[in-house]
């Protein structure tokens, strides 16, 4: 087995089990996020203790499990971690009870409270448990390749076959309010055939003709067997015939006969696939948000590529209704084989454990307290990019159509140049519309100005529901009045109309706002999203150069984590994108990359529930910088963050030095400041502080390993970022050393 390509981040210590039906795997999650002393031991099950009842075996499994966490906490110089147990048997996931396993618990197995039965054995710890599909697609969310996915679904075919969805946004897996459970198919009845042969099977539960009697790892061994009787002369004459007629026929087998293209474990395949690509595609059926379907589970990682193609195979000949125009690539896109490792388990229990022991909701509106409430709240807003959208009909007007007035909050300098014309775009044929003219700075974005702005809507009288609120401006004025749209009335729709560079790519585009409260930036804020965004290119053409460097601070930033091709766009037009305004072909690359990146980023994680946040890379010493020194605009403050960003990450051996050099050059062409008198390490330390703070206790500072890449680090040294800073100075000095002396 591999290891599974995910670290956590830094956090929290968890011990964490993976108890299966055939091993039990036990590994302790660090601080750094990784799996460490990982061990396995045979499962403790019906077979290893034959006659022994289910509450016995569940005593023993508990027993293990206490005896393991005890020798952990006893090498951890007196640190107890909590523990998260993915547990490979259908469970009730509001209050933890196994509901049954027939791999581990044998035929017949009853309910069982497996919390109980650790806490007889240990005392004093914190147990998370949930199931093993449950955690196993959490596991595999954390993925680079499905982190922007909305949500995923899994299917595992091993012992057991079982499915899960998964909400990734909320995060959220949901289950029967009764029962506690979710995508236990493996007990459901189907009729199976091969080659016209019915056959009846028992699966490991006590059940007849479940999914799992046929299509598990032991159901398709089960069929293999039965293959010498209902189809005696093509087992005779196929690559499963060993002679050996005592012998039951392997899963091994199976796999060399399909890599020498046998007749007969082709079709067997083939009939062992049909029910679970049935499964997949009523999947994506009935839930069309679903972005991939991950197959993994021991029959998948060994029967690996031609599993997945048998299932490819069945799905293409009978595809969603209407049917694709290319069927095959349909699926081939949406269903995925899992890393071949049994650590994702681990790593979703560990995730449960440490970040969101409630991945699980439930109502609960009865006639008896306690009461609970959960809805998923959904977000939904777009971002409009058209360019002169004051000009002709180029502006999206149906967002306007169900409105009767407009209350125009808008930024003085923007009133200046286009207030005039946004009035008469917005107001159409029959619209009102009132203007609000506002004078504001990053030093007076406080309760003041938040206060004026309510009182404004009071005075006019704003309505719920027929009343827009459009915000005209840079990033600033969105913050004060989507605060105060979002206090008003408990809320009134405000759309965005940004006005700057930074507000189109990066300030105007997320749902957050903020104000400044007693020195301290973004103190005050809420979480809210916008009516809709209308973002025109057009509005940087009466931009002061200082104002496009900002806003290309924030693009560069965003290219740096995520996207390597916006760096390099940016890299290479640097000085053009300043010159034209970008009003060009790059400039309108960059802006249209910097918002998909940045949507990317911010649409699976809108809320914040994970801070392991990209975006807030040039962030973690930038508010400092902004407050304390002189005349420094955001995107400024942000350049300086990046540039001892950068020399950090050389320093602690994440980036190449060639690629720190290209990234300082390229600042540095853009005209962004690379040192500042003033900027001292107290600073450096300060800003670290200050970002644990706002990150739950952890640095979790993103720093890159190439371009266009980047991780998190959560333990820097002063000497670490004194050399950082030592690194930039000497580099800004080399630069200008460069330059002649009559320049």
């Amino acid at each position: 087995m591999n290891t599974f390509p995910v670290a956590l981040g830094f956090g929290d210590e968890v011990i964490v089990f993976d108890l299966g039906g055939t091993t039990f795997r036990s590994a302790l999650l660090n601080h750094e996020g990784q799996l460490t002393k990982v061990q396995r031991t045979p499962s403790i099950n019906a077979r290893s203790m034959p006659g022994k009842s289910g509450a016995e075996i569940v005593d023993a499994i508990g027993g293990y499990i206490a005896n393991t966490v005890l020798s952990f906490w006893d090498s951890l110089d007196g640190r107890r971690p909590p523990v998260a147990i993915s547990m490979g048997a259908a469970l009730n996931a509001h209050t933890g009870e196994i509901l049954g396993s027939g791999p581990i618990l044998g035929e017949h197995s009853t309910t069982f409270d497996l919390e109980k039965a650790i806490k007889r054995h240990l005392k004093g710890a914190k147990i998370s448990i949930v199931n093993d599909v449950t955690a196993a697609v959490i596991g595999h969310s954390r993925m680079d390749s499905l982190r922007h996915a909305r949500q995923l679904a899994l299917i595992t075919v091993s012992s057991g076959i079982a499915s899960r969805t998964f909400n990734c946004s909320l995060p959220h897996v949901p289950v029967d309010g009764g029962l506690g459970t979710q995508g236990e198919i493996g007990h459901h009845s189907i009729k199976f055939s091969i080659d016209g042969h019915a056959l009846s099977l028992k699966c490991d539960c006590g059940g007849v003709d479940h999914l799992n009697a046929f299509a598990s790892g032991n159901g398709i061994v089960r069929v293999l067997n039965q293959l010498r009787e209902v189809m005696p002369d093509e087992f005779k004459s196929s690559h499963l015939n060993k002679g050996d007629h005592s012998a039951d026929v392997t899963l091994e087998t199976l796999a060399d006969g399909l890599r020498k293209g046998d007749a007969l474990c082709k079709e067997v395949l083939a009939a062992v696939t049909a029910p679970i690509a049935d499964a997949i595609r009523w999947h994506f059926t009935l839930n069309p948000e679903i972005d991939k379907m991950i197959l993994t589970g021991g029959v998948c990682f060994f029967l690996r590529d031609f599993y997945l193609s048998s299932v490819l195979e069945h799905l293409s000949a009978s595809a969603l209704y209407p049917s694709p125009a290319e069927g095959e690539s349909f699926w081939a896109e949406r269903v995925m084989l899992g890393p071949i490792s049994d650590d994702a388990g681990l790593i979703g229990a560990a995730f449960v454990g440490r970040e969101h022991p409630r991945v699980h909701r439930r109502e609960t509106l009865g006639l008896e307290a306690p009461y609970r409430v959960s809805r998923q709240s959904g977000t939904d807003y777009a971002i409009h990019v058209a360019e002169n959208i004051l000009q002709g009909n180029n502006f999206p007007e149906h967002l306007l159509e169900n409105f009767d007035r407009i209350i125009l909050m808008i930024d003085s300098k923007v009133e200046h140049i286009y207030g005039e014309a946004i009035r008469r775009v917005l107001a159409g044929t029959y619209r009102k519309v009132e203007t609000h003219i506002m004078r504001v700075s990053e030093k007076s974005k406080d309760l003041f100005a938040v206060a004026d702005v309510i009182s404004a809507f009071e005075n006019s009288g704003v309505r719920r529901r027929k009343d827009l609120i459009v915000a005209a401006g840079g990033g600033i004025t969105m913050d004060i009045v989507a605060l105060g749209a979002n206090l008003f009335r408990r809320g009134i729709p405000c759309m965005r109309l940004p006005t700057t560079l930074v507000g189109l790519i990066d300030a105007g585009i997320g749902v957050k706002n903020a104000i400044n409260f007693r020195q301290s930036k973004s103190r005050l804020g809420t979480y809210c999203a916008p009516y809709a965004v209308v973002v025109d290119p057009c509005f940087v053409t009466t931009l002061p150069d200082r104002e496009i460097r900002n806003g290309l601070s924030e693009a560069l930033k965003i290219g740096l984590v995520v996207d390597r091709r916006l760096f390099e766009v940016i890299e290479e037009h640097a000085y053009y994108l300043i010159r034209s305004k970008m009003q060009s072909e790059p400039g309108m690359e960059v802006i249209l990359r910097s918002i998909r990146a940045m949507l990317l980023e911010l649409a699976p994680n809108l809320y914040e529930r994970s801070l392991d946040r990209f975006p807030d890379y040039g962030h973690t010493f930038s508010p400092i910088f902004e407050f304390e020194l002189s005349d420094l605009e955001h995107g400024e403050a942000v350049a300086l963050d990046m540039a001892v960003a950068t020399a950090l990450a050389v320093i602690m051996g994440f980036l190449r030095a060639e690629d720190a050099e290209r990234i300082l050059a390229t600042q540095h062409a853009l005209g962004l400041p690379i040192v500042r008198a003033g900027l001292c390490l107290d600073m450096l330390t300060r800003g670290a502080q200050e970002a644990k703070k706002h990150r739950g206790g952890q640095l979790r500072m993103p720093v890159l390993c190439g371009l266009g890449e980047a991780l998190f680090i959560d333990d820097v040294t002063d000497s670490q970022l004194e050399e950082s800073l030592a690194f930039v100075e000497s580099w800004y000095s080399g630069r200008l050393a460069e330059v002649p002396k009559s320049a």
